[in-house]
């Protein structure tokens, strides 16, 4: 039997969701992720096209964030973010908080790491 699990988190959004469909995900926002008897409304739902698990991101009632997932998913999920989906967020983010002064020119992945080699624009 599985049960849903959550874990505080803090991302902006906006450049999850890019960062999530660059790679390849499903995104759709205002969703119930796929997650075993419970249903929950979220800002933000991610889709793999590998499996049929999803996760959810929710801001809860403190205001604080919440990725929202169901536990028997749990290693395929924390992979799947570490390995694929968190690397271009960081991109993005760096991209966007330099204002348009610094891109990333390349990205290398060997394995379970990925370097990326920024410039100046």
């Amino acid at each position: 039997m599985s049960v849903s699990r959550s874990m505080k988190c803090e991302y902006d959004l906006k450049a999850l969701a890019l960062a999530a469909r660059d790679m390849g995900f499903v995104v759709s926002e205002n969703d119930y992720p796929y997650l075993y008897g419970t249903q929950r409304k979220c800002d933000l739902v991610i889709q793999s096209r590998q499996h049929r698990y999803s996760y959810g991101f929710v801001k809860n009632e403190k205001g604080q964030m919440e990725m929202v997932y169901d536990g028997d998913a749990d290693h395929m999920i924390k992979k799947e973010m570490a390995e694929k989906i968190l690397p271009r967020y960081m991109e993005r983010m760096l991209e966007q908080n330099a204002h348009g002064r610094l891109r990333v020119h390349q990205r290398t992945e060997v394995g379970r790491m990925v370097e990326l080699r920024v410039r100046e624009a």
